[in-house]
This record gives structure tokens, sequence and C-alpha cells, in this order.
């Protein structure tokens, strides 16, 4: 299928799902009775529907301004190596309790780097750990930096952001304009992910540089070297998907900056920018010190750029880790909102964001009301719900088209196997909407035991190794990893 084909057939089902949903509105009408208190009770909470719609209309709006199917084009990897005058550094930040994981994902990387890149490209990947890992890849531009259980930071910084300060200040020594490639334990890289790296990179090498930041996408599904473990949480992140290609590419490739703060993963940062922002910002905001860090770096004046290209993680392997990881940056992302270090007006948009989020449930809880005790609706609110459902419908359909191609999909798990999931994705939209809700639900009580408790601050970590990552370290390789003839940047 050509671009133009799938471009066409992208926009057909966007607004066919957004026509659907205004004629849904427009025409369903069934006659219910309900005395004056449930009919005045029913119309006012059924407002709460639309406590998503910001959030979904944006995510749309991306999705329609930017369309996913038109891809960019990257040059070759050879072109790129070509015109790079700088150092590249691949940082990954773990805390060392999936040490199987981290040996097999930092070998992958390597794998792909060595293959690509050769000697022709300074780069070295960077494992930044609380606990050694012992990599066992023997390459001089493979680098484990341990962090010291005694390490302290001047702000009393803690987690992930505590590692990040350390790798600043310790770890791979690196030029101001060297780029580094920010990812977590379990992501995962291909070519283009390298080619879309390497272009931001050049870009932004030259005196006229567009941004020093910049984010791509991260999807959750089956590739041919990880099988997915857990079917509903990667439906149920397929929004995920979709607000990737939408909300955060709009706010990163329309205006240059974020609003609603960014993601912890893929992140391309040119070297003196971090040194300048930096993650020692004290333990308030050190649950998100993503969203932070962007949030910052934007009252900083400093400029984001969207790559067109992806990550490849895993959903978390139990729903009740997918509450943990929801819980965490709901609470974390809180805290940013209050913190008096950024401006008022870089946190509004935040604020806003997150008090449509916290409300959220209250939607769930009405939709399971109306049905027990239904009511009559003006037809403008019939219309507007009509067209909130099918925002959310094409979050969720989208995201799963958009986290792998339908060619990519079959390849991977066969036709059958497709049609399974592309069916069990549409038809569990509500189920995964209240998963969605019960994590905001779980997060308030969780919060509420915690107070009670007067619990400390908890960056947990949820699951990851898979028995792929145990045999791919058991795999005996044609030629040993070569080592580099110059030291790590």
């Amino acid at each position: 299928m050509n671009e133009v084909t799938s471009t066409v057939l992208y926009y057909v089902l966007i607004f066919g799902i957004l026509a659907a949903g205004f004629a849904y509105g427009y025409f369903f009408d069934v006659d219910y009775s309900c005395n004056s208190l449930e009919c005045s009770v029913s119309a006012i909470l059924k407002f709460s529907w639309f406590a998503t719609t910001q959030f979904l209309f944006m995510c749309v709006l991306g999705l329609v301004v930017y369309p996913a199917t038109i891809k960019t084009k990257f040059d070759t990897i050879d072109a790129l190596v070509e015109q790079l005058k700088c150092a590249v550094c691949t940082r990954i930040v773990t805390r060392g309790t999936n040490p199987v994981l981290v040996r097999a994902n930092t070998r992958r990387i390597v794998d792909l780097l060595t293959e690509h890149f050769g000697e022709r490209v300074k780069w070295t990947v960077e494992v930044v750990t609380d606990n050694p890992i012992g990599l066992e890849i023997d390459d001089p531009a493979v680098v484990e930096t341990n962090v010291p259980s005694d390490y302290k930071t001047e702000h009393n910084t803690l987690f992930k952001a505590r590692a990040l300060n350390y790798a600043v200040h310790h770890g791979v020594k690196l030029n101001p304009a060297d780029f580094i490639l920010h990812l977590d334990e379990e992501s995962l890289i291909d070519v283009r992910t390298l080619q879309g790296v390497l272009t931001h990179v050049n870009l932004n090498s030259r005196p006229e540089k567009l941004a020093d930041i910049a984010q791509g996408s991260i999807t959750y599904a089956p590739t041919e070297i990880q099988d997915t473990i857990h079917w509903i949480t990667t439906f149920t992140d397929s929004i995920r998907v979709a607000n990737d290609y939408g909300a955060f590419r709009i706010q990163y490739q329309m205006f240059n900056t974020v609003f609603i703060g960014m993601k912890g993963s893929f992140i391309v940062i040119r070297n003196d920018a971090e040194c300048a922002i930096g993650w020692d910002h004290g333990a308030p905001v050190n649950i998100t010190e993503d969203a932070f860090f962007s949030l910052l770096a934007k009252d900083m004046g400093y400029r984001f750029q969207f790559i067109d290209a992806c990550v490849y993680e895993l959903s978390p392997f139990r729903i009740g880790d997918l509450w943990k990881q929801r819980k965490r940056w709901i609470s974390g992302l809180w805290r940013v909102c209050k913190s008096p270090k950024l401006t008022i007006g870089t946190r509004i948009p935040l604020i806003f964001n997150m008090s449509m989020w916290s409300i959220s449930w209250v939607s769930l809880c009405t939709i399971v009301i109306s049905v027990s005790v239904p009511s009559n609706a003006a037809r403008g609110l019939k219309i507007a719900f009509g067209m909130n459902m099918a925002l959310i419908i094409i979050t969720y359909v989208m995201g799963f088209f958009l986290t792998r191609t339908p060619r990519e999909w079959i390849n991977e798990i066969g036709v059958r196997g497709y049609l399974l999931a592309l069916t069990t994705q549409v038809v569990g939209i509500p189920l995964f909407t209240f998963i969605e809700g019960g994590a905001v639900i779980f997060w308030m009580v969780q919060a509420a035991l915690d107070l009670c408790r007067d619990a400390p601050d908890q960056f947990e970590i949820v699951q990851k190794e898979k028995d792929e990552d145990r045999k791919y370290l058991q795999t005996e390789f044609d030629e040993p990893h070569r080592s580099h003839s110059h030291p790590p940047c």
C-alpha cells in the first residue's frame, strides 16, 4: 500500500468515526421517564462525560494535522554519518533490579550501533545504575556507571533524577556539543530510530540550530525480538501511542515547546543544555523528573522538536502494575504543578490537564448510573457525547494501527492473530477506559492511605524481565563484539 492510499484510508477512518459519533448523538433517541430529581441529577452528572475531551481533542487534532502515514524521509545511515560532527552517547538509567533485562537490551543496542556505526562514529553506550549490573560486554565504548549508595545531591534529589544528576557530573565525559540519547532499561531501537536521532543531531549541530531537545514516539507491541506479555495492558496503552503522535507531537512540531511535559524515554538532548538545566531539583519533583525537566527547559527558553521515529518498549505485565505506573505519574505530575520553581504560565496547561485527568473517573461512574437510572438529555448534549465517544474510539483504534502496520502485525502474529487483536482492541475499548479510570481511583485511595500513614515517596519499579532476555544472552554470535580503536566519547 503506497503512502497516498494509506493516508486517504487514514483520514477516512478518522472522519468516518467522527461522523458515526455525530449520527449516534443526532438520531439515537429513547424516551426515558424519570422524576424531576432523577432527571436533574442525571443531567448534571452527564457533563462529567467531557472531563477528558480536551485531552482527546488535542490528541486527535495532532493526528489530523500531522498524519502519521506520511513519514519523514531520512537520509541513509551512511549519509547521516558523513555529516556528523560530534559524539553521540546512549544513556540508559536503571535501578539495577532487572540485570538480565539490562544486559540483554544493552547488548542488542551495542550490536545495532556496531553494525551501522562501526568506527565511523564516536559513540558510547552508558548504563547508569544504582546496583551493579555486570554488563559482560568487551567493548571500551560500553560503560557501566555505578551510582554510590551514599551519593547525595545538593537538593537531596532521589530516584532516577539522582542517577541522572550523577551521570552529568561523574559519568562519561562529553563535550558541550555532543548529544545524549536517553533510554529506559526496557527500550529497544532500530535503524529508523538511529536515522531520526542522527537527523536531529546534524540539524542542531549547526549555529542556526532549531532545538536542543527532541523526543520521538514509544510503541508497545510484539517485535521480532520480544513478545507481548500482557495483551490487555498493551491494548490499554494504545491510547498512549496515539497521544505521542497527537498531543505530544503537536506541542513539539507546531509550537517547538512543551505544555504537558515530556516522557522519560527516547529523549535526545544536547549535552550543554542538559548540564545547564540539570536534574537536581529536589524531592518534590523527582517522581516525574522528566516532566519537570522539560517545563523548566521551557522557562529557560529552550526549544523542542519531534523525531518521527519509534522506540519499542513493553506495557506493564499486570493490570496492577499498570495502576502503580499511572499512580506514580499522577502523583508526580501534581507535584510538578505545585512547584514554585516553574512560572505560573508554564504550569497552567499542566494544571488544567491534571485536573481533568483526576476527575475523569467520575464520567465512568456516570455512565454506570445512566444505565441503571436512565434519563432524557437534550439533543445537543447527545451529539456532544457521541462526538466525545468518537474521539475515544479514534485514539484507541489509531493507537493500535500506529503501534504496528497491518503487515508488521501479520508478520509477527499471523492473519488470525491480527484479526483477533484488532477485534479485541475495538470491542474492548469500554474495558480499557474503565482500566484507566480504575487507575485514577487507585491513585486516590493510595494517596489517602499514604497520607494517613505518613508514607515516604516511592518510585515503584514494576516487573520487566522476560524469557526472551535470558535466551538472547545465551545466544552464540558468529563474530565477537568488536573493540573500538578510540576511547568512549
